[in-house]
């Protein structure tokens, strides 16, 4: 599972608390909200609603 993530975002911690008290193995991909990661057309195809945390597995985003 991959969790993209924005360093300052409180859903992001939210997220990790959950995927570490469930044991979920998870990678990080670090997107740069403040420099405006989030608006590329890369993470548009990841999350179309241009918000982090994003999470994906297998293909899957949600």
């Amino acid at each position: 599972m991959k969790i993209y993530n924005g360093s300052f975002s409180a859903n992001t911690l939210r997220v990790w608390a959950v995927a570490l008290e469930l044991g979920l193995d998870a990678e990080t991909v670090e997107i740069n909200v403040m420099g405006g990661e989030n608006k590329s057309d890369d993470y548009r195809t990841i999350n179309p609603n241009w918000k982090v945390p994003a999470l994906g597995d297998d293909g899957v985003i949600i």
